[in-house]
Formats: structure tokens, sequence, C-alpha cells
């Protein structure tokens, strides 16, 4: 699995536990960066 498929994995894990809510921006780009140790790019 490529990075980018494991970050989105991640993303919707946190989607379905309820810590990003319909509607509610998700955090920066640079922040979910760093918090999950992957570049800009993958993240956009």
């Amino acid at each position: 699995m490529t990075r980018y498929q494991q970050f989105a994995n991640h993303l919707a894990q946190r989607i379905e536990q309820g810590l990003y809510h319909s509607g509610e921006r998700l955090p920066s780009v640079r922040s979910l960066s760093l918090e999950n140790g992957v570049s800009i790019s993958t993240v956009q």
C-alpha cells in the first residue's frame, strides 16, 4: 500500500471515530503532514 493510501485510510478512520464531523474543516495540510510524518504533497 502506498503512503497516500495509508494516509487516506488513517484519515477515514479518524472520520469514522468522530474526530472530524460533517462540515468541519480538516486541519491544515502542514499540520497533517507533521502529525503523520508524510510530505505535504502526500497530504494534498
